[in-house]
């Protein structure tokens, strides 16, 4: 690749086979190592995500690219590659990664935008199968990240994390390896406490799934009784991955309920956080489409936080390192009240009446943890605000 790209790249890969190969080349030492030279690897001035993309472009001589298709960022981009890892720019235009852990390890750093970054700890309680485990998922210590910032990825459930990307686009630089089998299955999480492997891949109940969502397609009743039949003659983890497939291509109202209470009929309580995951999955969807139709950047910032934050204090903590010295209180507050005038409401889902607005707006402001329940809030503003009257995840 040429020009400063990609001396950078080279520059930043050469410097990493170096220190890890002063580490014995162990595994255990890439993280470190690769969060290390992305730190101490200056990065040109005059790299910004207009000039990567044009270089990639117009170039003919582009490494081999790592992930062709484009599934995770918008592109990604390898920027250079040795036996055993590779550098590449991932660039994000909207939104948030889920909740998830890494089948390798290394390192990234932003480049550019700034990012909610989530931590997270599982705990295990019962493993269904090795694609599927329940249990119990915990936040620790959200943080904004800005550019320059650098974070080590270690493989598996020791780095478990979610990045949501506040500004168009948002870049991060990434040193990782190929992958590792420490990582594997490279789980999503859900909050309920449900653990998945989104890249699990069985071509014959593939064409089996989608012909159910084409039934579906052409007889709405017919389909989710043939869907709720294959859930019967199936596994847990089979009608699952099912009733995923439905909520994202079908619906999410009364005949994803009939597939659900089928699934609950077959298997029993099991089934109580997968349940759940599906009333939370619903929510993101429903706040980051709302987000996508708001134009006002702090309005933008607040859906975010309710997105990706599930208290209060997790909220608070982001809100005092993105406005240093303000109070939260009254930021929450002003926001609210301006979502939920005439002018907002329909966009944001904030239908409130003038004393119920100005009833949440002082709860806001005086930090109580009950009044959504005190001004009775029901339907799309009590699920928006849970998390606002929520103390601890």
């Amino acid at each position: 690749m040429p020009g400063a790209l990609g001396n950078y790249a080279a520059d930043l890969g050469r410097a990493v086979e170096d220190g890890w190969a002063a580490r014995g080349d162990h595994v255990s030492a890439f993280p470190e190592v690769s969060a290390k030279c992305l730190r101490e690897v200056d990065v040109p001035a005059d790299l910004d995500a207009p000039s990567i993309l044009r270089t990639v472009a117009t170039t003919r001589h582009l490494v081999r690219q790592e992930d062709p298709k484009g599934t995770f960022g918008r592109p990604p981009v390898t920027l250079w590659r040795s036996r055993d890892f590779f550098v590449s720019a991932l660039f994000w235009f909207d939104g948030t990664t889920a909740i998830h852990q890494h089948g390798f390890s290394g390192a990234f750093r932003v480049l550019a935008g700034g990012s909610i970054h989530a931590p997270y700890q599982f705990s295990v309680a019962e493993e269904i199968t090795h694609r599927l485990v329940l249990g119990t998922l915990g936040l620790s210590g959200p943080e904004l990240l800005r550019v320059g910032d650098v974070r080590p990825i270690e493989p598996g459930e020791r780095f478990i994390h979610a990045l949501f990307h506040l500004e168009r686009p948002s870049v991060t630089l990434v040193v990782r390896t190929f992958g590792q089998p420490t990582g594997q299955p490279q789980y999503n999480y859900l909050r309920p406490g449900v653990a998945y492997d989104p890249f699990y891949r069985d071509d014959l109940l593939e064409r089996r799934f989608q012909s159910v969502v084409a039934l579906a397609d052409l007889d709405p009743d017919l389909g989710a009784e043939t869907a709720c039949e294959l859930i019967n003659d199936e596994d847990l983890w089979v009608g699952y991955l099912l009733a995923r497939r439905w909520f994202a291509h079908v619906d999410r109202g009364d005949r994803l309920q009939r597939l659900l209470q089928a699934l609950t009929r077959r298997h029993g309580d099991i089934t109580a956080p997968l349940l759940a995951s599906f009333e939370d999955e619903r929510r993101n969807v429903s706040i980051s489409t709302r987000r996508q139709l708001l134009t006002d950047a702090e309005h933008r910032l607040f859906l975010a936080l309710l997105l990706n934050l599930p208290d209060r204090a997790s909220i608070d903590k982001i809100l005092s390192q993105r406005f240093p010295g303000e109070d939260a209180g009254a930021l929450l507050s002003r926001w609210v009240t301006e979502l939920a005038s005439p002018s907002r409401r329909g966009i944001s889902g904030l239908v409130m009446d003038e004393a119920q607005t100005a009833a949440v707006a002082e709860q806001l402001r005086s930090g109580r943890s009950d009044a959504l329940g005190r001004v009775k809030l029901a339907g799309p503003p009590s699920e928006l605000l849970q998390g606002l009257f929520r103390s601890e995840s």
